[in-house]
């Protein structure tokens, strides 16, 4: 199974919050159904996915206040392709890899059925996509290959991930020494010994971040609150609080 995120098409107007889920089937031959296309399925790959685009484009036009879609399920390599071509970075593809004895356990229809899909996905492509089994002189397409074995709350917070990274991607944090925010003497004693302690061999914490004018170097004695972030797991808590207790 293949999903593709897309952080809105072409049309519509500003991002607002919120997502919607299309099933690429419908996408094709609705759009097909308005051209007067009576097979879409035996069009060519690039017909194919202008198809879809042009579906997508009417559907974020109607529902202005979506900033993204999915299409679930993309079979097919080179539509898929195709459409990777058009939408460029605005298109996140995944690729959901599930083992054989886990699709026949979910398989509704039976065993047989499960195993007639797979033919029929083998046929289009769909294996050809993954990004852990490129076939040489293709290069995958897909962006991420999901395990799909586990539970359904696991694969969520995958997808959530996927759609988080693209609203709010990660950055690395900028380092600097104690001595350099410019606190007054007892508080940078305090934080570097804090720091001496917390952090180490076996650090009790994963990472301190000194906020607000603290981090601006324009901390105020006795205007400013020095505050501080803490980052860590919960085992190592008791022992944070010892040190804070000695401080």
């Amino acid at each position: 199974m293949i999903s593709a995120k897309v952080p809105r098409t072409r049309r519509g107007t500003g991002p607002c919050p919120g997502r919607a889920d299309h099933r690429s089937l419908n996408l094709i031959e609705d759009a097909a159904s308005r051209a007067g296309i009576p097979d879409p399925y035996r069009l060519g790959s690039v017909v194919q996915a202008e198809l879809i685009v042009d579906a997508l484009d009417r559907s974020c036009q109607a529902h202005h206040f979506l900033d993204s879609v999915s299409i679930e399920s993309l079979h097919d390599f080179d539509s898929t392709a195709e459409l990777a071509r058009m939408l460029g970075s605005q298109l996140t593809i995944a690729y959901l890899d599930a083992s054989e004895d886990t699709r026949t356990r979910r398989g509704a229809a039976g065993a047989q059925d499960v195993a007639e899909r797979d033919v029929v996905k083998r046929a289009r492509g769909a294996d050809r996509i993954a990004p852990i089994a490129p076939i040489a002189p293709i290069a995958p397409i897909a962006h991420d290959a999901i395990g799909n074995d586990g539970p359904r709350l696991e694969l969520e917070r995958r997808l959530d991930r996927i759609a988080l990274d693209r609203r709010w991607p990660e950055h690395q944090p900028s380092t600097m020494p104690v001595n350099a925010l410019g606190l007054p003497v007892h508080l940078e004693s305090y934080l570097a010994e804090f720091l001496d302690r917390t952090t180490g061999p076996q650090p009790l914490i994963d990472l301190l971040a000194v906020t607000g004018s603290g981090a601006r170097c324009k901390y105020r004695h006795g205007w400013s609150d020095l505050d501080v972030f803490v980052v860590a797991e919960a085992s190592p808590l008791d022992g944070i609080r010892q040190i804070l207790a000695e401080l």
